[in-house]
């Protein structure tokens, strides 16, 4: 999951889905039709995404997901609008591990200093409403869950 400092408007203008997963793929060295994505809904502009692995090569996918971790907490992923939310799902059969990356322009990965990648609108950093995924998107005998809750405190007069 990927949460960007953009409109819906700017996102789709800018080349949308296709734009981002040509960006993704390139930063990470991988085909772009390994990439699949699942939604794209506002809250800025919020993006789940699935990385495939053709031959179901589970170690493959683990030096995807470890090196997109090093591009995102360093801030060499540039996926055309400043980055809010990061949030790795890693599923294996039965079991799914959330990773947090970057919280409010956060780098929060562990092994990553905390440095801001974002700065966000406010008291450095700290949100007055905070975005919280709700997901894995869970795969249990090919039916796809996903859910995404978002809460918000009521805006400051």
């Amino acid at each position: 999951m990927v949460r960007m400092e953009w409109t819906i408007k700017e996102f789709f203008a800018s080349g949308g889905s296709t734009k981002f997963i040509d960006r993704l793929a390139s930063t990470l060295g991988i085909h772009a039709s390994t990439i699949k994505m699942v939604s794209v809904y506002e809250g800025s502009v919020v993006l789940n995404y699935a990385i495939v692995s053709p031959s179901n090569n589970v170690e493959e996918l683990e030096k995807i997901n470890q090196k997109q971790i090093e591009k995102f907490a360093s801030g060499q992923m540039d996926l055309g609008a400043p980055l809010l939310d990061v949030q790795i799902t890693k599923t294996f059969s039965t079991e799914t591990k959330s990773i947090p990356v970057i919280k409010r322009g956060v780098v929060t990965a562990a092994g990553y200093q905390p440095v801001v990648i974002t700065k966000v609108s406010g008291d450095e950093n700290v949100s007055r409403g905070e975005f919280v995924p709700d997901i894995p998107i869970l795969r249990i005998n090919k039916t796809i869950y996903e859910s995404v809750t978002i809460k918000q405190e009521k805006e400051m007069e």
